[in-house]
């Protein structure tokens, strides 16, 4: 693909495919952790709450630092952000790793450092987007979108097997400790990453960068549509991927096998959408390719919730991995042409916090529920409600159905 043709682009998807399947690791090994301090402490019943206490508790880190982080992208070298960020998620991995082996490991002590890799992660996100279009040709931001994210789901199909393997041979802290050591290589990889200021937001304070990124997305209505729709997904769709494990566990009888036959399944289907989407060339219908898949991916989790047969369960986690992925690059490469440069770092920041704000809190909701329900209805409502939200969007929206060159 043509965006490979640039070298820092090159070094850019090294670094993140490092990265990335060390963060696949890290959650992985921290969602088991979570499973076993449940057991632990009271049967895997308890397992979806404490998933949902650790994701509320990302809630208020991922807010304070999404404010900043969008604009930050806009102010600053963006190769140094990321340099960062790898090296802030090596110290948690590694923090993890001790309290693991030396037996310390408790649900808050997992909660404070959740909330240190989603602080991380909200300054990560829009800076890792937003260096693209400095890297490439604007006739290649398709490509280098569309290869950024199959990068993440090489790594989401990857990153799930190296960490059940080893947990299922060693212990969680095996995989937590091989994750330091990719953040640390991937930080290696970036150094020949030249350097890429931001816009015109350096000579604004951060708060009033924030708030001028926040109007330029309200009062453009593709932009505000698309963040729209991604709230509905955050609070739908999203919360799957923190419950997996206790889907694995209560909903399909299972164990570390289960999870990670699901989360590889999940992100080898993610990985066929991304290279699907990106072979598609221009997209006439843009909108519509993010919003009728969403309203699939809303009935796939549906059916995943009400499954009871591993083989199944995984197929449709293929399915809906593809289904999903396929949502995020549409979306992601229409928020990038329609946004004008200066602006770019913010508002792919808003995307990243809807994601980091709302998820949280319906992870919680739907893990508290499931503690009455089950899982498998708990997430049958979570996929009702994406379906029935996109559906109401794509019926009510014109642009959503509107044609046109997604250059333009």
């Amino acid at each position: 693909m043509g965006a490979l043709r640039y070298r820092e682009y090159r070094y850019l998807m090294a670094g993140l495919m490092c990265s990335n399947v060390g963060l696949q690791m890290q959650v992985f090994a921290i969602g088991w952790i979570i499973v076993l301090l449940a057991t632990r402490d009271g049967g895997s019943a308890l397992a979806s709450l404490y998933l949902g206490f650790r994701s509320v508790a990302m809630v208020g880190p991922a807010l304070a630092m999404g404010l900043i982080g969008g604009p930050l992208a806009d102010r600053v070298d963006r190769g140094r952000v990321l340099m960062a960020a790898r090296i802030a998620s090596a110290i948690v991995s590694t923090l993890l790793t001790i309290l693991d082996l030396t037996g310390a490991i408790s649900i808050g002590a997992v909660m404070i450092l959740s909330a240190c890799l989603a602080a991380t992660f909200a300054v990560d996100m829009p800076a890792r987007h937003a260096i693209v279009p400095s890297i490439v040709h604007r006739d290649d931001l398709i490509s280098g979108v569309s290869i950024l994210r199959s990068g993440q789901q090489v790594a989401a199909s990857l990153g799930p097997v190296f960490a059940g393997l080893l947990t299922a041979a060693l212990s969680p802290s095996a995989a937590l400790f091989c994750s330091a050591v990719l953040q640390l290589a991937a930080l290696l990889l970036m150094l020949p990453i030249g350097t890429h200021p931001g816009g015109s937001a350096a000579s604004q304070s951060v708060v009033a960068a924030a708030g001028d990124g926040f109007r330029y997305a309200w009062r453009a209505p593709e932009i505000r549509w698309l963040l729209i729709l991604y709230v509905a997904l955050a609070a739908g769709c999203e919360p799957l991927k923190s419950l997996l494990p206790a889907l694995a566990v209560s909903g399909l009888g299972g164990g570390v096998a289960e999870l990670s036959f699901l989360a590889t399944g999940m992100g080898m289907g993610a990985l066929a959408g991304t290279v699907t989407t990106g072979m598609l060339g221009r997209m006439r219908r843009p909108g519509l390719l993010t919003v009728a898949p969403s309203v699939v991916a809303g009935v796939l989790m549906c059916a995943l919730a009400v499954q009871s047969a591993l083989e199944l369960a995984v197929l449709i986690a293929v399915l809906y991995g593809f289904t999903l992925q396929v949502v995020y690059t549409t979306g992601t490469i229409a928020l990038q042409f329609a946004t004008a440069e200066e602006f770019r770092g913010r508002v792919l920041g808003l995307q990243v916090l809807t994601f980091q704000t709302i998820t949280p809190i319906g992870t919680l909701g739907f893990g508290a529920f499931a503690t009455i329900v089950g899982i498998g209805p708990a997430l049958f409502i979570g996929g009702l409600v994406t379906a029935v939200a996109a559906a109401v969007l794509l019926a009510s929206v014109p642009s959503f159905r509107a044609s046109r060159p997604a250059e333009a």
